[in-house]
Order: structure tokens, then C-alpha cells, then sequence
């Protein structure tokens, strides 16, 4: 009875370097494999090898040593046979199929291998798949930017780690004026840029999501609203800097920004992680709408004298 060889199946990111190749000679019982010389490659014919150009800093010198390494090490560990496929999509590996047989058991035949190269097939499609099913779920179609589903994700993770970080709510100013002159269809436009300038403009590390309308949240890791403050300046300047599609028109109220910021020293943790959650960000909000009412194109951080929003008392624009 045959034995069934499992394969080891592993997904890689663009930071691995993964030697990918297929050997059809089998190491001989008692071979000594050396570091293989310059015209290895040419030596053996049948090794195949494929990897992500982006992932190699020395590319044939840098599979060279991964394919000496794992034949010495197969050697030390009494393997027969050794076989790597790669998951391809796209001229790109985004992962690899790895089966090793040792000395005791069969070795990999040719058939097996076939069946491999479709089994290998098959995963990279549920593997293309599963990305761009987390990619509609995570991110706008629109922008790319992370939606407010994956942001909420981000800060229930922060609040349950006790990390630190703020929270910026933004909301454009005169924006109802540019809808009036211009129609909902550049007002979207516009929507959409000021969400990618805003992600220009901040580190890496920072979530930029559309929470409504023209309404953005930020979420800043690492950093008090004190310190985040500058990040939220440079945000209003840029903002009042970008000449929007059509304002160059000089239509009368030129779209800016009023920014609220509250941090993660003004989480109430009597409370669960729900609430302490939207309580954090409606603080974001009374201080975001607090700006407007004292002149709009201002950032505001939340204090305990903020006022809570109310339906009266303000026109939002």
C-alpha cells in the first residue's frame, strides 16, 4: 500500500525569501552533498526554480546559497527526496508547496509531481480569491483606503492592548456650498481626495477611513492628541493649500477642514470596549464640531469643557 505524502503548505509575504525549485535527482544513500559550485544551475537541468524578484536583494547568488542550504540540511536529515512548487499568480510567488521524503519511505515520482503542479494551481486561486474577498470587505472601492470596518478592527485591538493612540475627526467645511454649485458627483470627487491627501500626508502606520459623507476619521497609533496635533495641523494647512477640482473658479467659501482630536487618556474603562470605543470618538466629534462653531479651519483637542453636540445651537456646513 502506497503511503500518502502530505504536503506542507505555507503563504508568504513580500519580507520571505523562499528557495522555490523541484529536484528530480534523488540523493544517493551516503552522498556527501558540498555547497554547489558556480554552473550548478547547469548541471542540473531539471531544477526549477521561481521566486518574487521583489523579495531577492541578490537574486542568483542569493538562490544559489538557499538551494546549498537546503540540500545540506535535507542531507543532515536523512532525506531522500525533496520537492518545492511555487504558488504563482500574475509572474508573482505568493507562496509554496514543500515536501520532503525520507531514506525509509518512496520516492516523489513524476505523477505525483503533475498532480502537484494542479494541486498547486488551485491553491493560488482560493489564495487570489481569499485576498480580494478581504480587500472588498477591508477597503473602498473607490480610494483603497481602509474602510470604517477595518478601522473599528484597529481600535477595539488598541483599546483591549491598553495602547496609546488618538483618534482625529475631521469634517470638511463649506462643503454644502461646493455640493450646491457643483453637483453630488464632484462633491464625491472631492471627498475622495481629501481622504488620499490626508493619507499623503501621514505616516505608514496611521489608518485614514471615510466614517459618512465627507466625515473622516484617523487613527493615529503611538501618540497623545498633544503630540498628535502637529500630524492634524499639517492636515489643515495641506487642506486649505489644495486647490479642489472647480475652485479655481474662485467660487465664494473654498473648501477647508475642522479637525477634533481625542486620545486614548480619554477612554472611560468603567465601561466595556463598545463604548469606551464610540464614546472616544464622539469626544473626536464634539471637539471636531467645537471647531467649526468657533470659526471653522481650526483643529480642537477634547477637554472635559467641550460642549456636547447639539442638534441646535450650530449650523454644520
Amino acid at each position: 500500500m502506497k503511503e500518502i505524502v502530505t504536503p506542507r503548505i505555507k503563504a508568504i509575504g513580500p519580507e520571505e525569501k523562499p528557495p522555490c525549485l523541484s529536484l528530480s535527482r534523488e540523493p544517493r544513500r551516503g552522498e556527501r552533498l558540498m555547497p554547489a559550485p558556480d554552473p550548478f544551475l547547469k548541471i542540473l537541468p531539471s531544477v526549477d526554480i521561481h521566486s518574487n524578484i521583489d523579495s531577492i536583494e541578490s537574486s542568483t547568488d542569493k538562490i544559489k546559497q538557499d538551494i546549498n542550504n537546503k540540500m545540506i540540511y535535507f542531507y543532515k536529515n536523512n532525506v531522500m527526496s525533496f520537492v518545492s512548487l511555487p504558488l504563482r499568480s500574475n509572474d508573482m510567488t505568493v507562496g509554496y508547496i514543500q515536501i520532503s521524503v525520507p531514506f525509509e519511505r518512496h520516492p516523489i515520482i513524476k505523477e505525483q509531481i503533475q498532480f502537484l503542479k494542479a494541486f498547486a494551481n488551485l491553491i493560488v486561486v482560493a489564495l487570489v480569491k481569499a485576498k480580494q474577498y478581504r480587500k472588498d470587505i477591508y477597503y473602498d472601492q473607490r480610494t483603497g483606503l481602509p474602510n470604517k470596518i477595518l478601522l473599528f478592527k484597529h481600535l477595539d485591538n488598541y483599546l483591549k492592548q491598553g495602547r496609546k493612540f488618538s483618534v482625529l475627526f475631521t469634517d470638511l467645511d463649506y462643503f454644502k456650498n461646493y455640493v450646491d454649485i457643483f453637483g453630488h458627483e464632484m462633491a464625491q470627487k472631492v471627498v475622495d481626495d481629501f481622504g488620499l491627501l490626508m493619507r499623503s500626508q501621514l505616516p505608514e502606520n496611521c489608518l485614514v477611513s471615510n466614517y459618512a459623507g465627507d466625515e473622516y476619521m484617523v487613527l493615529i497609533p503611538d501618540k497623545t492628541k498633544e503630540e498628535a496635533y502637529e500630524d492634524a495641523e499639517t492636515i489643515r494647512k495641506n487642506t486649505e493649500n489644495f486647490m479642489f477640482e472647480g475652485e479655481e473658479e474662485n467660487i465664494s467659501k473654498k473648501v477647508h477642514v475642522s479637525i477634533g482630536i481625542s486620545d486614548s487618556n480619554d477612554v472611560d474603562k468603567d465601561v466595556d470596549i463598545v463604548k469606551q470605543k464610540l464614546n472616544l470618538i464622539k469626544k473626536a466629534d464634539d471637539a471636531m464640531f467645537f471647531a467649526k462653531n468657533i470659526g471653522r479651519n481650526k483643529v480642537c483637542l477634547w477637554t472635559p469643557e467641550i460642549p456636547v453636540k447639539r442638534l441646535v445651537g450650530g449650523v454644520r456646513e
